[in-house]
This record gives structure tokens, sequence and C-alpha cells, in this order.
């Protein structure tokens, strides 16, 4: 989902009857887009309430920071990105780790309104714009945890998570001193 101009992110389930033998190809089918709703319906039912294996691709403008090969628990590794956007907005830095596997992501302020964000596993690094990225990935995350608490899984509730980053969501434009944002518009739980 392209959330502005820079940034555009999705979200996928592992599909729990296939495996991943190959980082470097990875076949159709074995991600399934949140958003694929009969997909989804398909698997719902071998999927946990947490440790949610699956992937996030993260992209800005045409450089990939995240891609499927980056799969991990995909709850908590969105879970873990917002609240390293809190840490940041407090402490002007934070490590975000994958959850099964060595993987980090680093986010440092360097003035201007902007994060330098650095990867592990690849040793990239980005000069990113701070207001952008941090609303992308609240959005990213609010938009996913919103998807499990829908139909097939109706029954599940994370009200008190995604209120939580609503929270970060209004720091993030307090401290910026935004004004309305195109994010303002989503429903509260």
């Amino acid at each position: 989902m392209e959330t502005d101009k820079m940034f555009s992110y999705q979200s996928f389930l592992l599909h729990p009857k296939k495996k991943v033998a190959d980082l470097e190809n990875i076949a159709p089918g074995t991600f399934i887009n949140i958003n694929d709703a009969k997909g989804i319906e398909k698997i719902a039912k071998y999927i946990g309430d947490f440790e949610i294996e699956g992937a996030i691709v993260l992209n800005y403008y045409n450089q990939s920071i995240l891609t499927l090969q980056n799969w991990d628990y995909v709850d908590i590794l969105w879970s873990h990105m917002a609240n390293a956007v809190d840490k940041v907005l407090k402490e002007g830095e934070a490590i975000c780790r994958f959850w099964g596997c060595p993987n980090e992501i680093s986010f440092k302020e360097c003035g201007n309104s902007f994060i330098r964000l650095r990867t592990n596993w690849n040793d990239q690094r980005y000069l990113l714009p701070e207001k952008e990225l941090f609303m992308t990935i609240l959005y990213g995350t609010i938009d996913f945890f919103k998807k499990l608490s829908s139909p097939p899984w109706r029954f599940r509730s994370y009200a008190k998570s995604i209120a939580y980053y609503y929270d970060i969501m209004g720091r993030v434009k307090e401290k910026r001193e935004l004004s309305a944002y195109r994010w303002d518009s989503i429903e509260r739980i």
C-alpha cells in the first residue's frame, strides 16, 4: 500500500503449508498478501494469535528497505518497529530487533527532520525523512493489526495495541508540530 509518494509498504503472511528453502528464489504463493481476502481465508485457520510468520515489504521510492527475504514473525516485527519509533521520539535513537533471526534495523535522528536508518544484514544505510518514515511505519502497524482483528479473525482483538500505536502517532505529530495529516482520518477502534 502506498502511504505517500515516497514510501510504500505491504504485509504478508507465510503460507503455513509452504517452506522457504531458498531466500534468493521464493516460490509464488509462499507468502500471502494480508489484503488478499481469498488467500487469507484459505490459511486463516492455521494462523495463531501471536508469533505469526510473514514479511513486511517496505520501499522508499525505488529502494527496497525490507523484502520478502527478511521474513520473520511479522506481528512482532511491526510492533517492534512502532516501538522503535516511540523510542526515537524519546531518546533520539533505537534498534528494532527481529524476533526469529539476528537482523536489526537501527534508527538515529540526524537533524533537519531526517533519520539515519541502517539494516545490519546487508549494511545498507538510508537517510530518510522522519515524518514520512514514522507515519508509514505506524500506519502499516495499525493497518496490519486491524486486518488481524477483522474477518476471518473477527474474534481477535488487538484494540489496546492499536490504541497505543495511535498514541505514538499523536506524539510524532506533537514533536514535529505537524498540521492535519492524511492519516488523521483513520478510524480509531
